[in-house]
């Protein structure tokens, strides 16, 4: 570990950490520092890729910056849990400014500025991350560069870029390797007992579950206020599918002075396209949709809701 760069403590200062070696390795362009601060065989996972080598990091990282030379990565909050001795899971969500400076995944490059999120999981272990799980706002991306996301898909798949294989991802988004203990108290129960009813479409309950000047930040950065969007939103979306499984893989509360109370959640829900909505007419596919949620908690519910899913990878479901 090098003099002065960022690290956990036994005062455990995740925070800290986070904040620091995102702003280091992005925004300071020290991007070699990523050998300091990731094991040599990192995994880092995502609806698009896995990759199990620290250099693969590295490599995408130089990847995002030559697409994306001015990224800003503002973070709006670490969700974690955890001890010094047993490991530390982060849950770091980044609001992303850009400007589209060079060609790429996302196509020729086109001077655009962007503004997205992205939830970031790290499995923090002796100061060194050695799993990460990632969630993009792809479609808020897709937006602002003049795509929807579907277009960008078939796109894609006509250039060979998407095909089949490229699927399996999807499905291990969001595999663990290592055992991490959730970390339950009443706000992540209150929130996960009533997710599961939502995703079994009982919308009735958001009137009850949510403030009313509650707001849902949602995938294409749309913000959805009170109770007559929230639900909209929602209803649109599982509505698409039925025969809906939620499967949650971690789960993290934290309460800390001064700030509201916040959850943390990172889930896959299963259907099967069978009906009319946003994801067009019924394909009669298989659906898998890894997300990462944030909820932030109010005085009688919760106030704000962060839910990031990638639409390209349902996209590609439906049209591969």
């Amino acid at each position: 570990m090098k003099k002065n760069e960022p690290q956990i403590g036994k005062d455990l200062d995740v925070e800290k950490f986070i904040y620091g070696i995102t702003q280091e390795i992005w925004e300071n362009k020290q991007i070699n520092s990523i050998y300091d601060y990731y094991n040599d065989d990192v995994i880092v996972r995502s609806p698009r890729s896995t990759t199990y080598k620290c250099k693969d990091v590295i490599d995408s990282t130089k990847d995002t910056l030559s697409q994306f030379p001015d990224r800003q990565l503002i973070g709006e909050d670490v969700i974690w849990s955890g001890d010094y001795k047993n490991g530390i899971l982060s849950s770091h969500r980044i609001l992303s400014t850009a400007t589209h400076k060079g060609n790429g995944f996302y196509g020729k490059s086109s001077e655009k500025s962007i503004m997205y999120r992205v939830i970031a999981d790290c499995f923090i272990i002796d100061n060194k991350v050695v799993e990460e799980w990632i969630v993009r706002d792809e479609s808020a991306i897709l937006n602002q560069l003049g795509f929807t996301a579907k277009k960008f898909v078939e796109m894609k798949i006509k250039e060979k870029i998407f095909d089949k294989n490229s699927l399996n991802f999807i499905s291990k988004a969001f595999v663990s390797k290592n055992l991490i203990k959730n970390n339950s108290n009443e706000f992540t129960n209150s929130y996960i007992s009533y997710f599961k009813k939502l995703i079994d479409k009982d919308f009735n309950l958001i009137k009850i579950k949510y403030e009313r000047s509650a707001q849902t930040f949602w995938p294409g950065g749309k913000i959805n206020y009170s109770y007559e969007q929230i639900k909209k939103i929602w209803s649109d979306f599982l509505n698409c599918f039925e025969k809906l499984e939620l499967i949650i893989h971690f789960f993290s509360g934290i309460t800390e002075p001064l700030l509201s109370p916040r959850v943390a959640i990172r889930w896959t829900i299963k259907g099967k396209h069978l009906n009319k909505g946003c994801y067009g007419p019924p394909s009669q596919k298989d659906i898998e949709i890894a997300g990462i949620s944030h909820i932030e908690f109010g005085k009688t519910g919760i106030i704000r809701e962060y839910v990031i899913f990638d639409e390209i990878s349902i996209w590609k479901q439906i049209l591969l």
